[in-house]
C-alpha cells in the first residue's frame, strides 16, 4: 500500500520539486517577482504614486534606515510606506535596524508633528522638533495633548527644552 499524501506532500508537489524560499529571506513587493498589484488591506492607506516613488525601491529605504541615513520624519514616512506596501515590521526590523517599538514611535510622533502643522504651528517650533534628534522622543511626549492645547504645549517644550519623560508630564 502506498502512504496517503498528506497535505505537506501535496503542496510541496505543487511547486514542481521547487525547495519553499527560507524563512527570513527578504520578500518585498516589487522585486523579485513578489507583486503587490491588486492587493487589498483594508487597515492600510494605498500609496499614491508620489509616495511610492519618493524614497526609492524598498531596498534602499531599508537601507538608508540601517545606515540613519535620514531625519526622523523621512525615516518615519519610509516606515510607513514599507508597512503599506506590505513588508513586515519584523522585515523592517531584521532589515533596517528600526525596532517594531521604534516603528510605533516615530509613526505617532510623525502624525503628532502633522496635527502641529494643520493647526498652523510656528515655523520656529516645527523645526525645533525637526532639527532635533530626540525631536521623535520629545513631540511623541505631546501626543495626549488635546489638539486646542497641543500648539502651546509644543512652545512650552521647546522653551523649557523638555525631554520625552517632561513632555508626557503636561
Amino acid at each position: 500500500l502506498a502512504p496517503r499524501p498528506t497535505m505537506c506532500s501535496r503542496m510541496l508537489s505543487n511547486r514542481q520539486g521547487r525547495i519553499p524560499s527560507p524563512k527570513g529571506k527578504l520578500l518585498i513587493p516589487g522585486e523579485d517577482g513578489v507583486d503587490n498589484e491588486g492587493t487589498f488591506n483594508p487597515f492600510m492607506q494605498p500609496l499614491s504614486k508620489e509616495e511610492s516613488q519618493k524614497y526609492g525601491k524598498p531596498p534602499q529605504m531599508l537601507k538608508t534606515l540601517r545606515f540613519r541615513a535620514a531625519p526622523w520624519m523621512e525615516a518615519a514616512e519610509m516606515v510607513d510606506i514599507l508597512l503599506r506596501l506590505g513588508v513586515s515590521p519584523e522585515t523592517i526590523n531584521e532589515d533596517g535596524g528600526v525596532t517594531a517599538m521604534e516603528q510605533g514611535n516615530w509613526r505617532v510622533s510623525l502624525e503628532v508633528l502633522r496635527s502641529l502643522e494643520s493647526l498652523n504651528c510656528p515655523q520656529e517650533i516645527l523645526d525645533f522638533f525637526k532639527g532635533d534628534e530626540d525631536g521623535a522622543d520629545v513631540i511623541f511626549g505631546l501626543r495626549m495633548s488635546p489638539k486646542d492645547i497641543r500648539v502651546a504645549a509644543a512652545a512650552y517644550v521647546m522653551e523649557r527644552g523638555y525631554n520625552r519623560r517632561e513632555a508626557e508630564t503636561l
